[in-house]
């Protein structure tokens, strides 16, 4: 069916890239799982914030 170019199925085509060794070439269609960026914004406003030193004047204190 292949060599007519005939319409074959997926099970088709991995059986004979199977035989001539060449599966690897179904590596180029691997998806990935990505984060959105949404998402990530999100899970970057779950972690926790460290909190933060008052700055001290370096103005001395009158007794006014």
């Amino acid at each position: 069916l292949l060599e007519r170019g005939e319409t074959v199925t997926l099970s088709i085509v991995i059986q004979v890239l199977r035989v001539l060794d060449l599966l690897y070439i179904m590596d180029a269609f691997k998806v990935e799982k990505q984060i959105s960026p949404i998402e990530l914004v999100k899970l970057e406003n779950k972690k926790r914030k460290r909190a933060g030193n008052k700055k001290k004047s370096d103005k001395p204190k009158t007794d006014w």
